[in-house]
């Protein structure tokens, strides 16, 4: 009897599992074909991702390169300006002397320089006189030019200043538009990036627990066959591992762990504003676009507030260059490992 019963138990159990693995089967198979177009779309988009970061290196080089000039740009306009101020003072001077030289030749009348002739005593006074009168007269002829030459050089060293200036404006909104249109495009990269393997997790999760539960199915089949009074089984657990939100006063943000050098190079950053150190406010820090979005605000522990403001050949990745006001204190930084706080 007990062994009918057993006969009896066995076969519905394996009739059981059979059914469900065959009316299981179409959907892992759909699943299955979800699952391998969704990893190859990924794959597309990390290929154009990488494309992506080959260009924006490029950019990244042409932006240091920019930078650069804006800096020499910069300098050359503060040589002009030193040179339009000799200038000046050296026009005031010659016009000094020139009103010294016309109120001389006309305190005694307009008919001086007659009276200084008819005045001589022989010949050869005569002759003498006359040659220190026209040695007067060229040298009061070459004030005047002097002032006019002085004059066009001004004119000239203005507009010299002037195209200077509007070369840095250019090179400024340059560098904008070029971070701008490099932070949208990476961003719609990251974003469907981000949104494709939310799908294939999920995919994935639901591949992982159809074959959890085949396997149960199985090992119930098989106890059922061993032994009738044994139906259940275990079933393992999946621990899951997500990357935890820090917060930031309170407020939950996107932290960093990275490595952090320093630089003392004043000037220009890539974003057109001028590098700063302010301990008690925002200071410049260089970063890659494609880690940390420009222009973003950051908290970093041991250095405090600062802007993502510019960008530099080297720093690739996971990588952050702080600046500094004096080459020792970016020295006595050294190479560190940071926490990093994305504020925005």
């Amino acid at each position: 009897m007990n062994k009918r019963v057993l006969s009896v138990i066995t076969m519905l159990a394996l009739s059981v599992t059979l059914n469900s693995n065959v009316m299981a089967a179409q959907p892992s198979n759909n699943e299955s074909d979800a699952l391998k177009q969704t990893q190859e779309d990924k794959k597309n988009i990390q290929g154009k991702i990488q494309n992506l970061n080959g260009k924006i290196q490029d950019v990244l080089k042409q932006i240091d390169s920019n930078k650069k000039e804006m800096n020499k740009v910069a300098a050359d306009m503060k040589n002009t300006e030193s040179r339009l101020d000799y200038a000046k003072n050296n026009l005031n001077s010659q016009q000094d002397l020139f009103e010294k030289r016309v109120r001389s030749m006309y305190m005694n009348g307009t008919d001086s320089y007659i009276n200084i002739i008819f005045s001589s005593k022989s010949l050869s006074d005569f002759a003498e006189k006359a040659n220190a009168i026209a040695t007067v007269i060229k040298f009061d002829n070459n004030v005047i030019g002097n002032v006019k030459e002085e004059k066009e050089t001004i004119n000239k060293q203005k507009q010299t200043l002037t195209d200077e200036n509007n070369k840095i404006s250019a090179l400024k909104q340059s560098n904008e538009t070029i971070l701008a249109s490099l932070s949208n495009d990476m961003g719609n990269q990251k974003t469907l990036l981000d949104k494709t393997t939310k799908k294939e997790q999920t995919l994935l999760a639901a591949k992982q627990a159809e074959e959890e539960r085949q396997k149960q199915q199985a090992a119930a089949a098989a106890a059922a066959a061993a032994a009738a009074n044994k139906n259940n089984s275990k079933s393992s657990s999946s621990t899951q591992s997500s990357g935890s939100i820090q917060s930031f006063k309170g407020q939950p943000v996107k932290t960093l762990t990275m490595v952090a050098t320093g630089y003392s190079t004043d000037g220009f950053t890539a974003r057109g504003t001028q590098t700063v150190r302010n301990p008690g406010g925002y200071s410049t820090v260089a970063v890659d676009p494609t880690v940390i979005p420009s222009g973003s605000k950051l908290y970093i522990e041991g250095y405090g507030y600062a802007v993502a403001d510019d960008t530099g050949g080297a720093i690739i990745g996971n990588r952050i260059d702080l600046f500094f006001s004096t080459e020792a204190d970016a020295n006595n930084w050294g190479v560190q490992s940071v926490t990093v706080h994305i504020l925005n």
